[in-house]
């Protein structure tokens, strides 16, 4: 401890006291007074001359350890006081019950100073991932995530001086980047020196998963500095304000009411959480979505790393339902977020350069990320924003950590559209997901014949559609042992079977042209379940209303 001070992540505190053993029962012992001045009061260290058979013994009465053959020695007295109380603490050492000496320090609750660095994002002109944008507009993560790192002590490689260069050229390497999002479960990869070059130093860092700033103190305390969402996604005035994270490392106060930031944003050290506060988009501290990192003090064994990571390029948003039913992601109907399943975050918003308030991106890459996901059966809405395509990316991990990518790409959507898919997930080794559409056609027994066809559009057997409409997408998934050569196609008694290119285990969007009123389309194809054959056949009605 340097000038009597002390911070909240220190694991403990204390002081020492030499002791000269003179006679029977001599004892020491100390007190710790927090800043609400309550005690904590350490057991007696007795000394005996002759103990149990040995001789000059001291015996701590709180474990009844005894440690022999001399009378002299050192006591250090100590507290566990990572995640204390800050403020002014008083310590008070006594023989024999008499105080004979007392010292006080202050314990702050932030990190110690210099410990995370402060990088300046906007000097960096080179592209971020492959966006074609630099990383001074779109890398306040890729730079946040630089400094954690720095902070648990994982540094570039020997072949490249600058750290935020070297991440982004790994991510970008590695399968680190989503659509330009990051998958924060990589940067376990990255610290082990997975795929880096000789001469790496591994570092173990744990992704935990995310939080939120009324979480943020104990997880500064226990883990260290945690990227956190200080701007989010907000559109004003029809404009999309850019997003922003940075660092957290500390409070400014015992009262927690503002937080320090070793802030991308121009690389300032300590800067306020609170000067983001007149931004329109600013998320109070409570409300600020975190990313929680550990580093290898608490290398976790028991929970692996199975996980969910989930990117929409937009023009969408995500709700994702687990299998108790609990819903993490945008309720499109009361534009409230919501966020009910554990471990898991939705953030709509990407990232942007708060530098540049003119450059929102209209349609960010929205994500969804889960640590510790449960087996069992997911189902995934996507709702359209605006007229467009999207791409889906669903990764998901393993408890040993293998990860598995299905892609559903380039998939039209109208504003207020409904897309589903369905996600059967197991966290054990060797049991990929199977991804399929929301919707199943019904009517086939037994239930496995029908997920030889499954639809991400329509929802239902049967789909109303607006006035006026003269083609509308079908967005089907052709199950992986199905026989293309069987498949059959019509759209109001007329085949269109042309249209469509069946392949086992594929999805396609096809477009198809409508006629006012009812409009019905009937498809088929077999498929193997074991040894034998099956056939699954659905109708479906569009009605332009």
């Amino acid at each position: 401890m340097e000038n009597d001070t002390a911070y909240f992540r220190d694991v403990a505190t204390g002081g020492r006291v030499f002791a000269l053993g003179e006679r029977e029962g001599q004892s020491w012992h100390s007190t710790a007074e927090d800043p609400a001045g309550t005690q904590r009061i350490h057991a007696k260290v007795v000394f005996h001359p002759s103990y149990l058979g040995r001789e000059n013994c001291f015996v701590d009465t709180g474990t009844e350890t005894a440690l022999c053959g001399s009378n002299t020695i050192f006591i250090d007295f100590f507290s566990v006081s990572q995640c204390i109380k800050p403020g002014l603490w008083t310590w008070r050492f006594f023989e024999d019950d008499k105080e004979f000496s007392s010292g006080k320090y202050t314990v702050h609750p932030t990190l110690p100073p210099g410990t995370t660095p402060a990088i300046n994002q906007g000097v960096f002109g080179q592209e971020y991932d492959k966006t074609g944008e630099p990383i001074r507009r779109k890398g306040c993560m890729l730079v946040s995530l630089t400094e954690m790192l720095q902070y648990h002590g994982v540094q570039p490689g020997p072949d490249v001086s600058n750290p935020v260069l070297d991440l982004n050229r790994w991510l970008i390497l590695n399968g680190g980047f989503v659509g330009g999002d990051i998958d924060p479960h990589k940067i376990e990869d990255y610290a082990m020196c997975k795929g880096r070059v000789a001469g790496c130093r591994p570092v173990y860092v744990h992704y935990q998963g995310p939080s939120v700033g009324s979480e943020l103190k104990m997880d500064i305390c226990r883990f260290g500095a945690q990227p956190i969402r200080i701007l989010g996604p907000r559109i004003v005035s029809g404009r999309p304000l850019p997003t922003h994270w940075a660092p957290a490392t500390g409070f400014t106060s015992d009262a927690l009411t503002d937080v320090f930031l070793a802030d991308p944003n121009g690389g300032e050290v300590d800067k306020l959480y609170s000067s983001y506060k007149d931004r329109a988009n600013y998320e109070p501290i409570p409300n600020g979505q975190t990313r929680v990192f550990n580093g290898e003090e608490f290398i976790i064994t028991d929970k692996g790393r199975n996980g969910l990571f989930i990117v929409l390029h937009s023009p969408v948003h995500l709700m994702v339902t687990d299998p108790a039913g609990r819903r993490t992601g945008l309720d499109v109907s009361s534009g409230q977020p919501l966020s009910e399943i554990p471990h898991a975050a939705y953030d709509p918003g990407g990232y942007g350069d708060v530098m540049d308030e003119d450059r929102g991106d209209p349609n960010p890459p929205r994500s969804f990320v889960m640590t510790q996901s449960s087996a069992g059966n997911y189902t995934l809405d996507v709702t359209g924003t605006a007229a467009g395509n999207y791409t889906l990316d669903i990764r998901s991990y393993d408890r040993a950590g293998t990860d598995t990518t299905s892609t559903f790409a380039d998939l039209p959507i109208q504003a207020g559209e409904r897309h589903g898919y369905a996600l059967s997930y197991s966290p054990e080794p060797g049991a990929p997901p199977a991804v399929v559409g929301g919707f199943d056609g019904g009517g086939q027994r037994p239930r496995d014949v029908n997920q030889f066809l499954t639809y991400i559009r329509p929802l239902d057997s049967r789909t109303s559609l607006p006035a006026g409409t003269t083609s509308s997408s079908v967005i089907l998934k052709y199950g992986p042992t199905t026989l293309p050569e069987t498949f059959s196609a019509s759209l109001n008694g007329v085949d269109v079977s042309a249209l469509f290119h069946p392949a086992p285990g594929s999805f396609e969007a096809v477009t198809l042209n409508l006629q006012a009123g009812s409009n019905v389309l009937i498809l088929s194809i077999d498929g193997r379940i074991g040894r034998r054959t099956a056939t699954d056949s659905d109708r479906l009605v569009l009605v332009v209303n």
